[in-house]
């Protein structure tokens, strides 16, 4: 933008009135500083998708189109790889949008990653520099996998202090659920419960089961059970765990009445720790 610097304006770029007694004269407006001012106005209408109306029945396109940057120039799409999203402006010619010059404290910044993170990761605003990607006050900690996940909207704020963005609502975006048959749901708080099914576990022998993600500091309680065939039968199989650690376990099919036929079952499981 640029301030007035005809002959006529004030020594810090202003405009004056004039004063006939002194002689001072008034400011001149320049037809080039209307046409920059002019233009910068524009270009707000434009880069908000809007038309500028060149019969002056709209008087109102500024507001309209402050009221879409406000609510929209903080998203950008992602043209990266896991762990460093390359963010770009949104629309094209006169309709897209600007990147701010540099980072500043309180930026925010939404976009819908392409590629879930396998661990640290880093955002790269247009030409700006990558930066960290964190969670939690202070300097933070790295994103877990899955924390940024693949079409789902995140939104992260520059964190000035600490050179870094973070993560906006890390206890929403730190969920991470597999929906699967052998699946598993951790929360942001570190608790992870596990879930699975094992087809057919012989008598009196275990079957090895590897958790879908080992508990990376400690797994609490784990139980199976035997999964019926659909008829109504008195068993003598009991199902139960053995060997069990942070990364899997076996599950065991104790036959414990010789009176029962034997029979081979599948098996579900529940593992719960952090």
């Amino acid at each position: 933008m640029k301030q007035i610097d005809s002959s006529t304006a004030t020594i810090d770029n202003t405009f004056t009135e004039g004063d006939p007694t002194t002689p001072e004269a008034a400011t001149q407006v320049t037809a080039d500083w209307l046409n920059v001012l002019q233009a910068e106005l524009i270009k707000i209408v434009k880069m908000a998708g809007i038309t500028p109306d060149q019969t002056s029945a709209d008087k109102n396109q500024i507001a309209k189109a402050l009221a879409v940057h406000v609510a929209g120039l903080d998203f950008y799409s992602d043209t990266g790889t896991a762990n460093t999203y390359t963010l770009a402006v949104t629309g094209s010619g006169e309709a897209a949008n600007t990147q701010p010059p540099a980072y500043f404290d309180g930026m925010r910044v939404r976009f819908f990653p392409g590629n879930n993170n396998t661990g640290a990761s880093t955002a790269k605003v247009g030409t700006l520099t990558a930066k960290d990607i964190k969670i939690g006050a202070g300097a933070g900690t790295n994103p877990t996998a899955g924390v940024i996940s693949a079409g789902n909207m995140i939104q992260l704020v520059f964190d000035a202090a600490n050179d870094c963005f973070k993560i906006v609502n890390p206890k929403i975006d730190n969920d991470v659920v597999s929906l699967v048959q052998n699946g598993y749901k951790k929360e942001a708080n570190g608790f992870i419960i596990q879930w699975g099914y094992v087809a057919s576990i012989a008598v009196d022998t275990r079957q090895a089961v590897t958790f879908p993600i080992t508990f990376p500091n400690a797994i609490f309680v784990a139980v199976a059970n035997y999964v019926s065939t659909g008829t109504f039968e008195d068993h003598g199989e009991s199902y139960g765990v053995n060997s069990l650690t942070v990364s899997g376990m076996n599950i065991e099919n104790n036959y414990i009445t010789p009176t029962q036929v034997e029979k081979s079952y599948p098996a579900t499981w529940i593992a719960i720790g952090w």
